[in-house]
């Protein structure tokens, strides 16, 4: 597969960076995959390369519907093995690569946590790029959804009203969530960018519709 997407929108660079051991276990001199954090050998922790995809990471299959089950699992397994604790008496390398570890791990989580942000990642993988978050809508009807649903959530009084119509969105989320997957199965490109698009601003008017049932 490809080199994954940078942090959000940009991309990463294939050049290891310093902290890296050219592939190869530092103890024991092992080849081993740069999203290995623990050389077989089992007695040294190695820095994951920058570059590592975040679903391999975790153990799981690239795809845009996930088990967030065993996300959550893979994660605190990780964060559990990475424990600042584990590495207190352990070498200066050592402790730089939990650190470097631990970053990576947490970044990798938000990211396939969040719908959106897995969204734009699995696009990423695939050379879709998606809206910088905040840029315009360009579509005309998205943008007249959009300016309608927020209209329909700013004049909302009755707490009763708001939850249908988060529930509402939510129904709608599930479908461009299904269409995203779809598209992605049959290598759309097109229609992954479009549904993609839909889906980060369907999840917005949600979550605002959210805060505003909070505050009522």
């Amino acid at each position: 597969r490809g080199v994954p997407p940078g942090r959000g929108a940009s991309s990463l660079s294939t050049d290891a960076p310093s902290h890296h051991y050219g592939g190869k276990c530092w103890l024991c001199g092992r080849r081993v995959d740069c999203c290995n954090m623990f050389c077989p050998c089992g007695n040294a922790i190695l820095p994951v390369h920058e570059s590592c995809d975040y679903f391999e990471l975790f153990g799981l299959e690239e795809s845009y519907t996930i088990d967030m089950d065993a996300l959550e699992a893979s994660f605190l397994d990780l964060q559990k093995r990475l424990h600042p604790d584990r590495f207190s008496t352990k070498s200066e390398e050592e402790q730089e690569a939990s650190h470097i570890n631990s970053s990576t791990v947490n970044r990798a989580y938000q990211t396939l946590r969040c719908p959106s942000l897995r969204a734009a990642y699995v696009l990423g993988m695939r050379g879709v790029d998606m809206l910088e978050e905040g840029s315009r809508v360009s579509d005309p009807e998205l943008l007249a959804e959009v300016m309608d649903m927020r209209e329909r959530i700013d004049d909302m009084q009755d707490r009763k009203e708001a939850i249908a119509y988060a529930h509402e969105l939510l129904a709608e989320i599930q479908r461009l969530q299904e269409l995203l997957q779809q598209a992605l199965d049959r290598d759309d490109k097109a229609a992954m960018g479009r549904w993609a698009v839909r889906l980060r601003y369907f999840i917005k008017a949600r979550d605002e519709a959210r805060e505003k049932i909070h505050r009522m």
